[in-house]
This record gives structure tokens, sequence and C-alpha cells, in this order.
């Protein structure tokens, strides 16, 4: 029992834990000190820059005098913590005042900024609402380095801004803000954890360091922590991608667990009111597994992680193919979708089908949920052709609602579509087309578009496979 209390007391608190050097165990009290001082001043004057960011994107949509509430809120909570650092860091202040007031001032601004995005998200569109939720992460994300030397600290800030927001989007009758406030719930566990390893790290590289201070080879061992910590660098790097890879594969197959099992469910004999809730389940579901698929892949691309195959494979099986999986939307928007390969295209070319499959999904699925009647076709022809090196055009086009021009250049930004009112009448993140955009760049391309207000788009690019 007694071993047991022991491991839990320096599992807590890393940082108390028993040193058989006196001298070390102040060294490392010091340089946790000295980092939670030093990293909190870089960061803490970018939450009055950011706030008013939100505010203007939030202010043709919310109550101003909500926002002006919001703003002055944190750049007081922002000035108050600058202030207790400036006094922290001329003062010789204990250990127990220092963590005691980085706390305070720490969790008072994470409180500003989740009390007033629980009162203002639930009030703006969901564009805007994905985007305050971006910079919201962005803080939380940087509070992993800048407050790492205390976990209670980096607690505080990341319960209050992530369970106000948490709340006031689970209890929001919108299926959009529910997948949202689940997405935050995953982001919040994940960030907790994080958090406590970026701490557990820290403490061990900053005690490796303590040790050289009082050792008599501290040039040798300086070098050595030199290495680790490029090599910590890397391991970070490659644990940042693979919790990516892992997110993906973690989160996205119970989903499709849930949704085959509510599938199997509604195919017995249900009441009405068990019915629309299993329906409600299933459509927040797909809304959910959208929104983590798009943020995913765009994340891997943003970090560079995202790595093309040159395989041989055949076009017309992949464009027939992806065709074939969204025939059934098709057809129950009594739409026809055709795709038509011309002869002279190669049957074998080299590349990357997976990658090229997406960018079909992406477009075909944006023709059909936009075209209300007509029909979407699917064309691939060769534009170029030499000895060893063939150039395919890909074109969808759609007989849908259009693209005004001045909304042409918008479509490709992130979580922007052409009018802010799709949003809420067709649904999704906005990330689907500056994903295919990126990824067509990755092969080599450039994806176009023609548009005519009220008679249709057509969505193209051209890419050069070896033959």
């Amino acid at each position: 029992m007694a071993t047991l209390t022991a491991a839990a007391t320096a599992d807590a608190a890393p940082e108390t834990a028993a040193s058989p050097d006196a001298r070390i165990q102040a060294d490392l009290a010091r340089l946790l000190q000295e980092r939670l001082v030093r990293e909190s001043r870089l960061g803490v004057w970018v939450h009055p820059i950011l706030i008013a960011v939100v505010a203007t994107l939030a202010w043709s949509d919310a109550p101003h005098d909500l926002l002006l509430g919001w703003v002055a809120a944190v750049v007081f909570a922002a000035l108050l913590r600058g202030a207790w650092l400036v006094i922290a860091a001329r003062r010789r202040l204990n250990e127990r005042a220092l963590r005691t007031g980085v706390r305070a001032t720490v969790t008072l601004l994470a409180i500003t900024w989740g009390v007033g995005a629980a009162l203002v998200l639930p009030i703006v569109p969901f564009e805007t609402t994905a985007l305050v939720l971006v910079i919201l992460a962005g803080l939380i994300a940087s509070a992993l380095t800048t407050l790492a030397a205390d976990p209670l600290s980096i607690r505080g800030f990341l319960a209050g801004i992530a369970l106000p927001v948490l709340v006031s989007l689970a209890m929001s009758e919108q299926s959009h803000h529910v997948a949202a406030a689940m997405v935050v719930a995953v982001f919040t566990l994940g960030m907790a954890i994080v958090a406590r390893r970026a701490h557990i790290t820290l403490v061990d590289h900053l005690r490796v360091t303590a040790r050289l201070a009082v050792s008599e080879d501290a040039a040798k061992r300086a070098e050595a922590v030199m290495r680790d910590a490029r090599d910590l660098a890397e391991r970070t790097a490659r644990a940042r991608s693979a919790f990516l890879a892992n997110m993906s594969h973690e989160i996205r197959t119970p989903m499709n667990a849930v949704l085959g099992f509510v599938e199997l469910i509604l195919d017995t004999d249900l009441s009405v009111e068990q019915r629309r809730a299993l329906e409600l389940v299933r459509s927040s579901s797909e809304a959910l597994l959208m929104i983590l698929n798009d943020i995913l892949d765009y994340s891997k691309i943003e970090a560079d992680h995202l790595e093309l195959e040159a395989i041989p494979f055949d076009v017309s099986k992949v464009v027939h193919a992806t065709a074939s999986l969204l025939a059934v939307r098709a057809r129950e928007k009594h739409l026809e979708l055709l795709a038509d390969v011309t002869p002279e295209v190669p049957r074998a070319v080299r590349g990357d089908p997976t990658r090229l499959r997406q960018v079909l999904m992406n477009l075909i699925g944006n023709a059909i949920k936009f075209t209300e009647q007509g029909e979407v076709v699917v064309s691939v022809t060769t534009a170029l052709a030499a000895d060893d090196i063939v150039h395919l055009r890909f074109a969808i086009r759609d007989t849908g609602i259009g693209i005004a021009p001045e909304h042409v250049d918008a479509v490709f930004r992130e979580f922007t579509q052409a009018d802010s009112t799709m949003t809420r009448r067709y649904g999704g993140t906005g990330l689907g087309l500056a994903i295919s955009q990126r990824l067509v760049r990755l092969m080599g391309g450039e994806l176009a578009v023609t548009s005519a207000l009220g008679r249709g788009s057509e969505f193209s690019f051209t890419l050069a496979f070896p033959a």
C-alpha cells in the first residue's frame, strides 16, 4: 500500500519527487520557476490580438454589446496576467506564491475566453464557429509549451476554455453543434494527455540539466543533452504524425461501427419516436465522421505529412468505381450520374489512385449535393500524350445551382463556401474543395472551376502520369 502511495505521489507531481542530491532538487525547482515565468511572458500579449480577430469575425452576426464585453474581459485578464508576470519577474517570490499567482491569472484568462465563446458560438454561423474553435484550439496547444512547468495551470486553462464551450455546443439543438461538441470533447481529452506527457518530459529534461550543472564533466553532458533535445524534437514530430494517423483510425473505426449498428436497428420494427431518435443519431454520426475526415486530412497536408504513392493503376476503373459509390446518392435525388472515359485514355498509368479517388469523391459528392435536378457528368480525356508521359484532363460537370462570379475565388478557401447560407442549407465543413486543391497541387496539377449561376458548374484539373 505504501508503494502505491509513493508511486501515485511521484506520478501526480514529478517535479517534487525525491532526489538523492538536494542541490539537484533545488536547481530543478529553480529551472521550473524560471521557465514558468519566462515562457508565460512570451505569449500573454497575443490574447488581445486574437480576441480582436474573433470579434471582427463575429461582428456582423453577434450582439455588439456581448462582443465588446467579451473583448474587454479578455483584455483585462491579459493585462492583469501581464502585470503579475512583470511583478513576479522583478521580485523574488517563493515557489508556492509564484505557482498560485500563475494558476489564478491563467484560470481567469481561460474563463473569460471560454464563457465568452460559450455565449457567442450558438448565435453565429457555423463557419464562424469553426474558425473560433480553431483559434481556441491554437491557444490551448500553445499553452502546452508555455505552461508545461505546472500541470495544474494547464489543467485550469484547458478546463476554463473547453468546459463552457462543450456545454454550450452540447445543449444546442443544431446537429452540427452537437457534432462539434463531440470533437471538442475528444480534443480536450487528447490535449490533457499530451499536456501530462509534456510536463513529464520537461521535468525529465530539466532534471538532466540540473544534474549537469553540478557535474564535474558538465561540458560533455551538455553536448549529450543537446543531442537528446534534438532526438526529442524528432520524436515529438513523429508522435504528432502518429497521433494524427491513430486518431483517424481510433475515432473513425468506432464511428463506422456505430453507423453500422444504427442501420441494423433501423431495419427492425421500431416506434415512430425510436426511429426518429435513431435517425438523429445516424445523421449526427455521419456529420461528425465527415468533419473528422476533413480535419484530419487537412492537418496532414498542412504538416507536410502526406506522401503520394506511385503505383500502377487503371484510370477507368478508379473513375467508374468512384462514380458507382456515389450512384446511390444520385438516385435518391433522381439525378443522372454519368462517367465517360474516352478510348484514348491509357488503361494503365503510374500514380496515387487513393488520392485521385479522394479528389473525385469530393468533387462528385459536391456536384450531387448542389444539384437538385438534371445530371452530373464525370469525364476523362487525353490532353497531351508523349512517349512516356500522358496528360489526362478530369472534369466534373453538373446542372446545379452554380456559383456567382464574385464567389468563385472563395470556394477553395478553408472553412468557406460560396455563400454563408449554404452551410446552413447543405451542411459541410468548407474543407472539401480546399483539400482537393491541395491534393491536386501535390500531384502536379491545378484545380479550376467555370460556373454560371443557376446553370451549373464544372470543376476540372489536368495531371501528368508516367505511362
